[in-house]
């Protein structure tokens, strides 16, 4: 045809232009030379709220493994006596206390199992006055040395084992009056075999870029408590030149039996 266009022969059509996928247009005219280039953009989510990508990163954050934990806290401590004999110092049977510890445990098996120690105090104190007449007094001080077999099948629970021994500084006053009638101290010793859990606040709960160093929780312990039996004896003190008087004994007495605790801790890892 004139004016140099192609003809189309007849009976034939003319293919539709390419539309490349996905709805993208290419650009008619390219600068490198290199083709169509497809436009594309990045789109965000209309509505995202902020926290939402802070809560991502913090969730996302690498924790270090846990190698080694101190723990610290005060304690409460309930033993139901079964010996009759405590009666003499108690309206019930139940010897309450508090104390105090400090325990430090390292890791066995990449931050599931851990063994470790540590000390712990216990005061307990208990008065009952007998027919108006008698008021009797039971103090004990119970410095004790602990060994810990703890896991941590999942953060923020550790079920546990702890063994425990020292002496139980046990002191008796009986008194009609002003004056003591007996007053005597005696050294025994003290066993326990507790088992339990630890609660905590998972790491991963806690705020903060990196791995938080310090969290807290509450501990359940149960188990039984042994202590040696009080012997209670009456030696009065008398004069040298006085007439001799011989003691009496008022039995013995054992403040042992089943025994639980609750416990505030702050963990530092």
């Amino acid at each position: 045809m004139a004016g140099g266009a192609s003809a189309v022969p007849p009976g034939q059509l003319q293919a539709p232009p390419l539309i490349p996928p996905n709805g993208t247009t290419a650009d008619p005219s390219p600068e490198d030379g290199a083709g169509p280039k497809a436009k594309t953009s990045a789109a965000v989510e209309p509505g995202t709220p902020e926290v939402g990508l802070h809560r991502k990163h913090r969730e996302g954050r690498t924790l270090k493994p846990l190698r080694f934990r101190v723990d610290l806290g005060p304690t409460l401590s309930f033993t139901t006596v079964s010996d009759s004999g405590y009666y003499a110092f108690d309206d019930g049977s139940r010897l309450v206390g508090g104390g105090a510890f400090v325990r430090a445990d390292g890791s066995l098996a990449k931050g599931v199992v851990f063994l470790g120690g540590g000390i712990s105090y216990h005061g307990f104190r208990t008065d009952r006055q007998i027919l108006g007449a008698l008021s009797n007094s039971l103090v004990i001080h119970e410095p004790l040395v602990h060994a810990r077999l703890s896991l941590r099948p999942i953060e923020g629970v550790d079920p546990f084992l702890d063994l425990a021994a020292g002496p139980s500084i046990q002191s008796v006053d009986v008194s009609n009056g002003a004056e003591p009638t007996i007053s005597d101290q005696q050294v025994r010793a003290a066993v326990s075999a507790m088992g339990g859990f630890v609660l905590y606040l998972p790491r991963a709960w806690l705020p903060g870029a990196k791995s938080p160093p310090v969290t807290a929780g509450l501990e359940f312990a149960a188990g039984y408590q042994y202590r040696q039996a009080l012997a209670v004896d009456a030696n009065p003190e008398v004069d040298d030149d006085a007439i001799p008087i011989e003691g009496t004994s008022f039995g013995d007495v054992t403040m042992s039996g089943f025994t639980w605790s609750l416990a505030f801790i702050l963990r530092v890892m």
